[in-house]
């Protein structure tokens, strides 16, 4: 396990005036050491005026991301959605247009691996592509 899993943000409840993870996140380190990318809070803002706390959660998330491997790493799809987005499009941005996630399947009970390349050719046959 050389791989780090860039967890987007730690799955987080408020619950009786207490903040606690929603659930474990050890069957993700099976695929590496958990780097957190946001911490819970940092999304709060978000959507609440002029743009600056969308570029701070960006900023904070290239900074984060620093290091970031598709052959090694993975980003784990946890917490706010425009927070994923963002993570997922900073790590294309970052690697040329590659990237590995993982998201959870209910019906197995285990993570499954997502493999983006965006500069991958069409499918031959199978696909059509929308005009």
């Amino acid at each position: 396990m050389s791989g780090k899993v860039f967890v987007v943000q730690e799955p987080m409840t408020r619950m009786h005036g207490r903040v606690r993870r929603t659930y474990s996140l050890a069957p993700a380190e099976e695929f590496g050491a958990l780097v957190f990318v946001l911490d819970w809070s940092e999304t709060r803002d978000l959507g609440k005026g002029d743009g600056a706390a969308e570029t701070e959660v960006l900023w904070k998330i290239r900074q984060r991301l620093e290091g970031y491997c598709p052959d090694e790493d993975y980003i784990l799809m946890t917490g706010d959605w425009f927070a994923m987005a963002l993570t997922v499009s900073v790590a294309l941005e970052m690697t040329g247009g590659r990237a590995r996630c993982l998201q959870w399947d209910k019906v197995d009970g285990k993570y499954r691996v997502l493999v983006i390349d965006i500069n991958a050719p069409p499918p031959q046959g199978g696909g059509e592509l929308a005009k």
